[in-house]
């Protein structure tokens, strides 16, 4: 899941000044409002199934509008007051308006319906959705900067904006990152070179060895008198602080010198500063502890994990015995998971790179494995699904962040008459948009 997925850019009109009033009936995969009621469908930000709202009109086409909430009429018994002061502005978070249990139920709804209409899935064999604490579950945030104003402003991006909206406090950050905004706050505001500064990379590896990483993006070197302010401040909050000048040059200013990382069954992965990390640690905990239970891998049994990553699921295969080969594109991570497989003694995993927007060459490997998991960036695995289609590995394991994608992609198996035998939510990212799932697909 290294890949950014950008979705092509559309002409549309807007027209913010339109406003009109109607019910909504359901929610969407990302938890916003469905108002059918109206021609063309409205998908209405911050509306509840049932609830009759006022909604500002923000963009029309032919087929559908989008708007959002400016004021509730009537209603839902499921609505329930944002516990951030900052939810009104901040980009961060979009459902706080609901209970997170709530919200992932209307979210299973909508991806049931989803995946019957696209890819002609009935009856599916829904499991108990993986979530953890709604609250204090993130461990990697990235601060945005403003130095343009008279104040230094730091905090996260507005909604739909590139304004940073200003924050003392964020209650999705887990309790270590909590605590160091406001230090980080006082001693940012203290600098002299504070428009030489980007943006601030938050991760919290206290699970491994107790570290913060802090990684400042800086566009000029800063002064003495700064980077003693900023020593200071990695002394007295007993954290590591990295200046990143850009082009993977990365300086280590002050703090402890090992590597960041956290734990997954029993394997110790590092990961570098600028390295994709799932920022849940509690589901993605039980997002791979699942997946080993659903694959059950044996000794002996050739396993291959697509989108490999740094090794979050090929490492805890292999420890269970399993030969594995992990699959990557990105030469820095595939260079991070052999470094981790080592880390953790396993020989019997081997990591490749390979471009899986083009996957041909590996049809032949990849028709020896007995199973296959695969955990795609948003753009989803649309070229890898023939092969497996061809291939007919006894089980996959399918980890999606888009629901859009992967209702294309399983598509293409159940036209070749695989079942889904599994299928999961997960709450990576509580009181937001964000729906990730995960399904167990064999072939009949």
């Amino acid at each position: 899941m290294v890949k950014v997925f950008r979705p092509p850019k559309s002409k549309s009109r807007t027209r913010t000044q339109k406003r009109l009033t109607t019910v909504v009936d359901t929610l969407d995969h990302a938890g916003v409002g469905v108002c059918r009621e109206h021609k063309p469908v409205i998908f209405a930000e911050g509306g509840l199934p049932g609830e009759r709202c006022r909604i500002g009109i923000t963009e029309q086409k032919r087929q559908f509008w989008r708007g959002q909430v400016q004021e509730v009429i009537e209603a839902s018994a499921e609505r329930q007051t944002p516990f951030c002061p900052h939810f009104d502005q901040c980009g961060g978070c979009q459902t706080q308006h609901a209970d997170p249990e709530v919200m992932l139920a209307h979210k299973q709804a909508a991806v049931d319906e989803l995946l019957k209409r696209v890819a002609g899935a009935a009856d599916l064999p829904w499991y108990a959705p993986l979530a953890g604490n709604p609250k204090g579950y993130r461990r990697k945030a990235r601060i945005a900067l403003d130095a343009t104003g008279k104040t230094l402003k730091v905090g996260f991006r507005g909604q739909r904006s590139q304004q940073v909206v200003d924050i003392q406090q964020c209650e999705v950050l887990t309790p270590p990152l909590q605590a160091l905004l406001v230090p980080l706050r006082e001693t940012l505001t203290k600098l002299r070179g504070q428009r030489a500064l980007g943006h601030i990379s938050l991760f919290d590896g206290s699970d491994k060895q107790g570290a913060v990483q802090l990684v400042l993006r800086v566009t000029r070197p800063l002064a003495n008198q700064d980077k003693q302010a900023l020593c200071d401040l990695a002394r007295q909050q007993h954290c590591q602080i990295l200046l990143d000048r850009g082009d993977d040059q990365i300086d280590h200013l002050a703090g402890p010198g090992q590597e960041a990382g956290y734990w997954v069954e029993g394997c110790q992965l590092n990961l570098g500063p600028n390295d994709f990390v799932q920022v849940n640690g509690e589901v993605n905990l039980a997002m791979v502890s699942q997946t080993l239970d659903w694959l059950m891998p044996q000794t002996g049994e050739t396993i291959w994990d697509l989108f490999a990553g740094m090794g979050n699921f090929s490492l805890p295969l292999a420890r269970r015995g399993a030969e594995v080969v992990g699959v990557e594109v990105s030469d820095a991570m595939v260079r991070r998971a052999r470094a981790n497989a080592a880390l953790n003694k396993l020989d019997n995993l081997t990591f490749i790179k390979q471009d899986l927007t083009e996957p041909e060459s590996l049809f032949k490997s990849l028709s020896m494995a007995d199973k296959v998991v695969l955990d795609p960036a948003r753009a989803g695995a649309q070229a890898v699904m023939p092969l497996l289609a061809q291939s007919r590995p006894k089980a996959v394991v399918y980890v999606s962040c888009n629901p859009a994608t992967f209702a294309r992609d399983l598509s293409v198996l159940l036209e070749a008459g695989w079942q889904v035998h599994k299928i999961a939510l997960m709450d990576m990212f509580p009181y937001t948009s964000h729906t990730e799932l995960m399904a167990l697909v064999k072939p009949g």
